[in-house]
């Protein structure tokens, strides 16, 4: 298995995190197969300190655009010098071509510099208005994989470089996944190498011993290897979601095995012989462990309830860890501590620190009980107002934190040109007997062009109005004032006729079907984030049903991002259905288990808690949920849930063990018996997520702070709420 993980591949596949098996999946995927896919791009944000209208500036812009085009994979580049407008001569066959800048003549720069800035397609999408900056576009194939696409991106750079420009900004799918592949790859060496670092320090802390450090470790260690030896078998590979996997592992764990050797260890300073103590503890802990686990395991099959496939696997690959892990926990270290002997009284140290902390947050639960209840109703109150200030968001490069190279490199293009989002809509016409280029037609479509460039934002567009606009303008000889709707519906009927004419020079499959009833908008918008677009697609729409024939005309937004957006909602749909399943899974197993339907609603509260107090959090600070963040609260309600129930667990035992037994004594018992593993697995675990506030992805650092903040906050409610709610409102028969 450790041959297998070596193995392991990373990836970043972005077509993952569309929903899965949603008609907007499918008609996109038809969508991209009439016309071409939209992220088959890279587009290079190019700055010139002294001005882009300059001679060995624009020279050097037109051989890199050569070179760029000999590049491997590449299909075509479009830069500001290879920028044509067109002209159409009569009785001459082909279209006269005539570029923007003629770099020939460097004297007319200046009044080919005033035409560019005033024409619709060039200023802002080419050419920067607010600074001295050009962007090229380079198509590539569309079917290149993640190995390729970092071979494409490395190429770029190193054609890039030798023209050393004053600075440089790469965007695409091609950069952005080697670059999310790389960090991947980092992450998941840091993250491992923290968690050990910081789980040995909590055991040492605990148990100031070098077989108390290693003998857990070993467990952790060996259900790490063998789950990502699993994944390398069945083909799966680190994404952005799995790569928190082996930290999740390392964590998880350790609860399992810390709670039976606390409980064997506190046996042998009791003068208990190596297998009766061991008998004993396996005995007592091995049913509420089995069942934390179960509770565990719960919460990442809810995963399994996603639209997400990275997610659902999540799920998979991390509940099968958990069945590793408990496996190793009553197999492999028992047969560690029956080889070596461990646990020998005189290597033990004393454990009076524990029981005078333990019993002084007792004899609070007792004096303060009425207080706890009132502390832990405010804080819920506040949690449940900070909650409702949560808003659903989601942005292209979200995960990449602010001062990222690549996340600069996107604002760049952001700040200075139409944008890096795609923009995609399709158009057509539900009478295939119709035309894009008949006077009625055109006209509606012309007020939809005017609201997407107006009102929605949309940044070097094409879309049947600009070609219509466009092929006047080269009918009447390039004009610039008769880029418009033809005035004549001959002249519309010309258009349409040649469209497809000259192909070899202007091609426009890309765009519109040669049906003529079907068509492509496309451009770039800036990245405000789902929210913004949501809006704006809800205004597009009460647009479109005023002013638009909607018995002619039918659309559709589609494109990446927006089935990326679509999934935000579908998370938080997720998030809500799969807490529902587990509180109901979970509450029953705890009612089955006291025989008492108030025990599981005493033992949930404490769990919900933590929840409030995360939902609080993310909604006072303005973190939004999202793809990475909704995980957050399955998560951590699998994980916090154990404690309570190892805490109800030994209650119930206490109680068992002699019946006259009162509630508080009972209560006390379960302190000392258990309040040292439930405080030492919480801070372990808490502090191997910690280890995720390392990665440079946000979400992922987000998930790291704010499950740790959860699971600190699930302790406090075990060793204050949980047994101030069981003295308050249980009766023992």
């Amino acid at each position: 298995m450790l041959w297998q993980v070596s193995q392991i591949k990373y990836d970043y596949d972005f077509e993952a995190f569309f929903p899965k098996n949603h008609p907007s999946t499918e008609f996109f995927k038809a969508y991209r197969h009439k016309f071409e896919p939209d992220n088959n791009y890279v587009l290079i944000g190019i700055k010139n300190n002294t001005g882009v209208f300059n001679a060995d500036f624009l020279n050097r812009i037109n051989d890199l655009s050569d070179s760029l085009a000999k590049t491997s994979y590449v299909t075509s580049v479009i830069s500001p010098t290879t920028l044509k407008d067109y002209r159409r001569y009569a009785l001459f066959p082909k279209l006269v071509e005539v570029p923007f800048l003629d770099l020939n003549k460097p004297e007319r720069f200046f009044d080919d510099s005033v035409r560019i800035m005033s024409h619709p397609h060039l200023s802002g999408s080419f050419f920067s208005k607010k600074a001295p900056a050009v962007i090229l576009i380079i198509r590539h194939q569309s079917d290149i994989n993640e190995v390729q696409s970092a071979e494409f991106a490395e190429l770029v750079r190193n054609v890039v470089s030798a023209y050393h420009f004053d600075e440089v900004h790469y965007a695409g799918r091609t950069f952005g996944q080697s670059i999310y592949i790389d960090i991947i790859q980092k992450d998941v060496l840091v993250f491992v190498t923290a968690s050990v670092i910081l789980v040995i320090l909590f055991l040492f802390l605990a148990y100031r011993s070098f077989w108390g450090i290693w003998m857990p470790l070993s467990v952790v260690g060996l259900t790490t290897i063998w789950t990502m030896g699993g994944m390398t078998i069945t083909g799966k590979s680190l994404d952005l979601i799995s790569n928190i996997i082996p930290t999740i592992l390392m964590v998880i764990g350790l609860s399992s095995v810390v709670h039976l050797f606390t409980n064997y260890l506190d046996r042998r300073r009791q003068g208990l012989e190596l297998q009766v103590a061991l008998f004993g503890s396996m005995k007592e802990v091995g049913l509420a462990t089995v069942f934390t686990t179960f509770t565990t395991m719960i919460g990442f099959l809810t995963l399994l309830n996603s639209n997400v496939q990275p997610i659902i696997e999540l799920g998979i690959y991390t509940t099968l860890g958990l069945v590793v892990a408990l496996f190793l926990t009553y197999t492999w270290f028992p047969s560690l501590i029956y080889l070596l002997n461990t646990g020998e009284k005189s290597r033990y140290v004393n454990n009076s620190f524990w029981n005078e902390k333990l019993m002084a947050l007792y004899q609070m639960v007792m004096t303060h009980r009425v207080k706890i209840l009132l502390i832990f109703c405010a804080l819920a109150a506040l949690g449940i107002g900070g909650s409702m200030k949560i808003k659903q968001n989601n942005y292209i490069l979200e995960d990449l934190q602010a001062d990222h190279p690549q996340h600069q490199a996107f604002s760049f293009i952001e700040e200075n040109f139409a944008g890096a989002r795609p923009f995609e809509m399709y158009v057509g016409l539900k009478d295939s007997t119709r035309t894009f280029f008949e006077r009625p037609v055109i006209t509606q479509l012309q007020l939809l062009d005017s609201f997407l460039v107006h009102h929605y934002g949309v940044g070097g567009m094409t879309n049947p109005v600009s070609i219509a606009k466009a092929a006047n303008k080269i009918n009447h000889q390039g004009k610039d004032e008769l880029y418009k709707i033809p005035e004549s519906d001959k002249e519309l009927k010309a258009i349409q006729k040649d469209l497809f004419r000259y192909g070899s020079q202007v091609d426009l499959s890309a765009f519109l079907r040669r049906n003529h009833y079907e068509a492509r908008i496309s451009g770039f918008v800036p990245d405000l984030g789902s929210l913004v677009f949501n809006q704006k697609n809800e205004e597009l729409k009460s647009f479109f049903e005023s002013n638009m024939d909607t018995d002619l005309f039918e659309y559709q937004i589609t494109g990446t991002a927006t089935l990326v957006d679509l999934n935000t909602v579908f998370v938080s749909d997720n998030v809500i259905e799969g807490l529902l399943i587990a509180f109901i899974i979970i509450g029953c197993i705890i009612g089955i288990m006291f025989g008492s339907i108030k025990m599981a609603f005493i033992s949930l509260l404490p769990n919900v808690f933590p929840l409030l107090v995360t939902g609080g959090i993310m909604g006072f600070f303005g973190i939004d949920l999202k793809m990475s963040t909704s995980l957050i609260f399955i998560i951590s309600f699998g994980i916090a849930v154990d404690d309570s129930i190892h805490f109800l667990s030994r209650f119930k035992q206490e109680l068992a063990k002699n019946k006259e037994l009162s509630t508080s004594s009972a209560l006390k018992q379960t302190f000392l018996g258990t309040g040292k593993a439930i405080v030492i697995t919480s801070l372990i675990i808490s502090g191997g997520f910690l280890s995720l506030c390392f990665s440079s992805f946000l979400g992922t650092f987000y998930i790291g702070i704010l499950i740790c903040a959860t699971l600190i906050a699930a302790l406090f409610a075990d060793l204050f709420l949980l047994p101030a709610l069981v003295l308050t409102f249980w009766k023992k028969n």
